[in-house]
């Protein structure tokens, strides 16, 4: 009971309760109905927040697996705006200095990007997004970068989560978490992609912030090379909503990008 008293006090108030994991026993069906409603609620505000949102600006901690292995740590400097317009600038990791700009219906809608580094081609190209050298080292296609993009696919997945009879999804209440200075609560959910192969995976980790209800944390476990693997890892920092942006800080002639110091060629 003191469990649920603290939950509804946290959604109705948004304010913290003190951390540690919850742990839901097997077998209460109610708590688990009511955890799973709980969980529908937080992605509702978050869907109604994007929705208010026209840009945005952040930082992206991404971690993937790709081709069996988990690649290195990226960190990426991110700005959005609605409809779609994208720029990305990798600040450190493998890929330091590379940028890219993306907006929907410019540039025969492909991608503009640059690789960073003095001994890398200092070449800018212009490549089909989902293309196969786009989607290199990628499991998402920067049209799936947004983060209303993420929202909603937890969106669909709970809604099959709420329709499944046999409630064979496992939805735990992991507690306040603080994720780059977000106050946030956390979920995990264990869900039936065997039975269910349009769910996105079959474990995931989400952190929503109590205050702006957008993810602030997105960890995704699922098969690969026979086994179940963190697959997914982003973390989201220093979430600027309604900043201000224009269509100059997504055009590659703004002297803060390195865009025009560079050259031009076609991508084969």
């Amino acid at each position: 009971m003191r469990i649920i008293l603290a939950i509804i006090v946290i959604l109705a108030l948004g304010a913290p309760f003190p951390g540690g994991a919850v742990e839901m026993k097997q077998g209460q069906v109610e708590d688990q109905d009511f955890i799973i409603e709980s969980l529908d609620g937080l992605i509702s505000k978050a869907r109604i927040r994007m929705e208010n949102v026209t840009d945005y600006s952040c930082t992206i901690y991404k971690r993937e697996y790709i081709k069996g292995r988990l690649l290195p740590l990226e960190i990426i400097e991110i700005k959005f705006m609605r409809p779609f317009s994208l720029y990305m600038k990798w600040v450190e990791g493998r890929l330091q200095g590379r940028e890219l700009i993306c907006r929907k219906g410019w540039n025969d809608n492909k991608i503009m990007v640059h690789d960073g580094g003095r001994f890398k081609k200092k070449f800018v190209v212009n490549i089909d997004p989902d293309s196969a050298m786009a989607m290199k080292d990628n499991r998402h296609s920067v049209h799936e970068m947004d983060i209303g993009y993420v929202i909603n696919l937890f969106a669909r997945d709970i809604m099959i989560i709420k329709e499944d009879p046999a409630r064979e999804t496992i939805v735990t209440n992991l507690g306040m978490r603080v994720v780059y200075g977000q106050e946030s609560m956390c979920f995990e959910t264990i869900m039936p992609k065997d039975r269910y192969p349009e769910l996105y995976a079959r474990k995931t980790f989400v952190c929503y912030d109590i205050h702006e209800s957008i993810p602030t944390w997105v960890q995704v476990w699922d098969i690969e090379d026979g086994i179940l693997r963190l697959v997914e890892d982003y973390r989201y920092a220093d979430v600027r909503l309604n900043r201000g942006l224009t269509p100059w800080d997504f055009d590659p002639q703004n002297p803060d990008y390195e865009f025009v110091r560079r050259a031009w060629r076609t991508a084969p």
